[in-house]
């Protein structure tokens, strides 16, 4: 009997640690210098948070996803999301700025954002 309140006890110091993240995404974020988009919420909530003890990969990695963010062109609601190339449109790209080159590799970062819509409006974008 007096091992239950014990038990009982414990468990909730067990759930507690658990609930909490493990990495401080706000501060991988804020650790970096380059960031031309500040909009910290939206990478908290699309993007996968990395940290290893090496500062130059963890820079490369962030850095990687904000230019996937200076690429990000909302089309129109019947397009969606599409990516650009380009910051500045050359007059060749297609609607958008859409280029078909590296549109694989796009395509291949884009995957791991957590909302599918971003890739799912892209690959229709090519693909339709």
């Amino acid at each position: 009997m007096n091992r239950l309140p014990l038990a009982l006890i414990a468990s909730c110091f067990v759930l507690s640690a658990a609930a909490a993240p493990l990495l401080n995404k706000r501060k991988q974020l804020e650790a970096q210098t380059f960031w031309a988009n500040h909009d910290f919420d939206w990478f908290e909530a699309n993007i996968p948070f990395f940290e290893c003890p090496d500062a130059e990969i963890n820079t490369t990695y962030y850095y990687r996803w904000e230019l996937v963010t200076r690429h990000i062109c909302y089309g129109s609601p019947n397009s969606g999301y599409s990516f650009t190339e380009f910051a500045n449109r050359p007059f060749w790209s297609g609607a958008y700025g859409g280029i078909a080159c590296p549109s694989g590799h796009q395509i291949y970062e884009i995957r791991w954002l957590k909302d599918p819509e971003f890739a799912r409006d892209f690959l229709h974008y090519w693909f339709r």
